[in-house]
Formats: structure tokens, sequence, C-alpha cells
């Protein structure tokens, strides 16, 4: 009775994951169920996987599901790659977490392959990335000066200095100043808080 609760619980989990389930024999490498999940992922049925071994699927051919990969696994009883391409029934890339863990169900030992969908996170990445490439080509080739800094307060909240946290070259070839980030404009520029205090002030006023 308690067994049969157990793969209950199991088969629900297995039913309803949000991550794609393969379950392997971990002595042949030969699929013996899928979750929906994993149906749904690549577009592929269920029968397409069963009975098959994971490396002749088409959509893990060559990847990290080879015979090779395989032996490592059982070597090693655990495997983690990310940022795997699978091609989907219809052709669509899919970019993926692959872990597999080997252990016991019984007498049996088997490999579980969790395979989440990422392709959405990586995408969202590379925009990020090529966005902020955008930025620093614009910033460095901009005319005018530009400076990045970050303001220093006292413990009662005036503005005590400010760092420079990053310069672009036209900065660096209208104002003289070099490898100035990191580096506190009182430090860079000795004596501006006596001849200069209202440049503290207007920073201050801008950062807040």
């Amino acid at each position: 009775k308690r067994a049969r609760a157990s793969e209950e619980r199991y088969r629900r989990l297995f039913e309803s994951a949000k991550d794609g389930i393969l379950i392997l024999n971990a002595e042949t490498g030969m699929i013996v169920d899928a979750n929906p999940f994993m149906t749904d992922l690549l577009g592929y049925s269920h029968d397409d996987y069963i009975g098959k071994h994971i490396w002749d699927l088409r959509s893990w051919k060559n990847v990290v599901a080879s015979k090779e990969k395989f032996l490592e696994l059982q070597q090693q009883g655990y495997v983690r790659y990310e940022d795997i391409p699978l091609e989907s029934a219809s052709g669509q890339t899919k970019l993926v977490e692959f872990v597999s863990n080997v252990y016991l169900v019984g007498n049996t030992k088997v490999v579980q392959c969790n395979i989440r969908d990422i392709t959405e996170r990586m995408l969202s990445k590379q925009k990020l990335a090529e966005s902020e490439r955008h930025f620093r080509s614009l910033f460095e080739n901009m005319l005018n000066g530009f400076a990045y800094c970050k303001m220093l307060y006292d413990d009662d909240g005036h503005p005590l200095d400010f760092v420079y946290l990053d310069v672009n070259a036209a900065f660096e070839r209208i104002t003289g100043l070099k490898n100035v980030q990191g580096k506190s404009v009182s430090e860079v520029i000795p004596g501006i808080r006596e001849s200069s205090p209202e440049l503290f002030a207007a920073y201050a006023s801008v950062a807040s």
C-alpha cells in the first residue's frame, strides 16, 4: 500500500513537471519513459522516445547524447550541460539545460534526465549583451566627454566625494585626466573640495 502511494505521488510529479524528463535504462541507455512536458517541448510523441537510445534521436544527435558521454554518465553518476541546442520536430532550435542522475529503483539502475527549456532566458541574456555592446560603442565614440561616477556621503548624508567608475576617451582627451577609473576626484585633483565645494553639491543633486 505504501509503495503504491509512493508510486502514485511520483507519477503525479512526473506527469505535471514543468521540465522535460526522460527515464533511461542505465545499462543500455534505452528510454523507458518520457513525461508530457518532454513531448510538448520538442513536438515528438511519447512513442517517438520509448524503446530508443537517446543518441539515436534526431534532436539529440551529436550533442551530449553520444555513447561516449553516456559512458561518462555511467561512471560518474551525474552529468550537467548548459546551453545545449536541440532541434524540435518543426525545425526550431531550443536551448536547454540538461542534467542527468543515476539512481536505483528497486534493483534496477536508471538514469533520470531533466531537460529545462532556457531559450527565453538565453535570448534575453543575448539581447542584454547586445544592448551593452551598443551602449559601450556609443559611450566610447561620443565626441563629448562623459564620466560615470558614484557619490560618497558622510554619515549625515552630505556629499563627501565621488569616484570615477568609468570615463570615455573624449573625457580623457578634453580634461587631460588619465587612468582615473576607481579613483576619487579628490585623489585625482587634490584640493578640489576646497576650491570648488559647489561641485560636490551639484553632483549630489543630480545623483539623488
